[in-house]
């Protein structure tokens, strides 16, 4: 049996556990998922699939109130109840993480980081640290490129590392571009969505940036009326909820965008693939960002991304002037152009980039979280 561990289950983790159990099931490995707690700060609807196998610590708790004694408590004494063979662990840090740790290595179980880690921390004092905590896994899942060399940095001998991490159901982002144009435009009109708008889906975090990005895009439009008196420039539409949500939409309003700036709150699962399918071009430009699923999505949405070079995925989902463009995001007249750039491309320029989009985000579905899996455990030896 194969347990894979996460703070809490969203619609992507489910999507990876059905792909583990898609590649192992042929092999004789049950595949089962361990979430610490029911609630978190996601405002994700609760989730309940037939088809994945899953345990929850702690149905009625948000996870941040748990202290970490508890939680690892917990973790280690359902692993002691389960007695997997093997055991994929959501980090090196968080306590779930470090309890799953301690528990195979005490048992003689097979331990499989997952990480998406790639940036080193000031402190020297936390490198070694991690250098310590890293010679507990056996294995290791990463997101891409960036993620496997830190690894490697950290001492982790590289031949045991996996690409396929970071997956998301592509189909399920595929679903609205089927829709007829005439049907997506009275549902547009109904949801009061611009005809083009450039779309962007984060947690409102300072390390989001939209606040970069409510600057440069008042300067891409008053660089489009410069360009073009009777051009309408774009609008943009920002989905998310969190600390930043007021602050954000004051900065908005004094730069005078209450107008073409839209906020339609926190977009559940389901909501999301109609305004990918309806934006023009995607934006995520965060200071800061492991990996950053919401770029899948827009991908697999067949969406042009204009994405922070920052930003884990873009070594595997972006290729800068073909599918989107890569850009400083401490560079807010560097954004404003990217942003007039994809705006003034020929429709087919960009259904063209879209396609590139969709093309790489195949690569990066539950099936490659599933694949990966089975490779770790290779040939190994399954308990009934």
């Amino acid at each position: 049996m194969l347990i894979v561990v996460w703070q809490r289950f969203g619609a992507y983790h489910l999507a990876r556990l059905r792909g583990a159990a898609d590649s192992l099931t042929p092999q004789g490995w049950r595949t089962v998922g361990l979430e610490v707690a029911g609630r978190d700060e996601y405002e994700w609807n609760t989730t309940s699939e037939d088809d994945v196998q899953r345990r929850t610590l702690c149905s009625d708790t948000d996870y941040n109130l748990l202290s970490s004694r508890e939680i690892r408590r917990k973790v280690a004494e359902m692993l002691d109840e389960i007695q997997p063979d093997a055991v994929a662990i959501n980090g090196w840090s968080v306590p779930e993480a470090r309890a799953a740790a301690t528990w195979c290595r005490r048992n003689r179980r097979l331990a499989i980081l997952m990480s998406e880690t790639f940036e080193s921390s000031a402190q020297w004092w936390k490198e070694q640290v991690k250098r310590r905590r890293v010679r507990r896994f056996d294995a290791a899942l990463v997101g891409g490129r960036w993620h496997a060399d830190y690894l490697v940095s950290l001492g982790f001998p590289r031949n045991k590392i996996h690409v396929g991490y970071d997956a998301v159901d592509n189909a399920h982002f595929y679903a609205e571009t089927s829709v007829r144009p005439s049907t997506h435009a009275t549902e547009t009109s109904k949801l009061q969505l611009p005809a083009r708008y450039f779309f962007a889906n984060t947690r409102f975090l300072p390390r989001k940036n939209i606040d970069g990005l409510l600057h440069a895009y008042s300067q891409y439009r008053a660089d489009v009326r410069k360009k073009d008196a009777v051009c309408e420039p774009w609008h943009l539409v920002i989905s998310g909820s969190g600390e930043m949500e007021n602050a954000w939409k004051t900065l908005a309003m004094e730069l005078g965008l209450s107008a073409t700036v839209h906020w339609p709150g926190f977009l559940q699962y389901d909501e999301l693939p109609f305004y990918y399918s309806n934006a023009s071009a995607f934006v995520h430009v965060a200071h800061r960002e492991a990996w950053g699923l919401v770029v899948n999505e827009a991908a697999a949405a067949g969406l042009p991304l204009i994405v922070g070079n920052r930003v884990g995925s873009t070594c595997e989902l972006v290729r800068d002037g073909i599918n989107g463009i890569l850009v400083d995001s401490t560079d807010t007249a560097q954004l404003s152009k990217a942003l007039l750039r994809i705006a003034t491309l020929g429709d087919e320029r960009r259904r063209a980039m879209g396609r590139v989009s969709r093309r790489l985000a195949d690569a990066y579905g539950p099936e490659r979280f599933g694949t990966a899996c089975a490779k770790i455990l290779g040939d190994r030896v399954c308990t009934p």
